[in-house]
């Protein structure tokens, strides 16, 4: 038996200004923290009208971006050669139904 694993996770969030209509777009590595805190460590702007993000919604994009990066380095994709261990028996797949 071939065990393999593989991961649909996302690699940017898309997010849209209610203000002014502009879509930006922020990479889950820029909102990862690593060692060093993220790439971007500003506050999140507007691309468009320079629109500051509420920091609740900063907060939350950075921990579902941390979380993608944690399964991305705890259970990384492809073949195994052996049976996984119990804890890294998982793949993971993000599913996004229409509201």
């Amino acid at each position: 038996m071939t065990w393999k694993r593989e991961h649909t996770l996302p690699s940017y969030f898309l997010v849209r200004c209610l203000l002014c209509g502009a879509e930006t777009r922020f990479t889950i590595d820029e909102l990862a923290e690593d060692d060093e805190g993220p790439l971007l460590d500003t506050p999140l702007l507007c691309s468009g009208c320079g629109n500051d993000m509420d920091a609740r919604l900063e907060r939350d994009l950075r921990r579902m971006a941390a979380a993608a990066v944690s399964i991305r380095y705890f259970l990384p994709t492809g073949g195994l050669a052996v049976q996984p261990k119990r804890e890294k028996s998982w793949s993971v797949q993000v599913v996004v139904e229409p509201m």
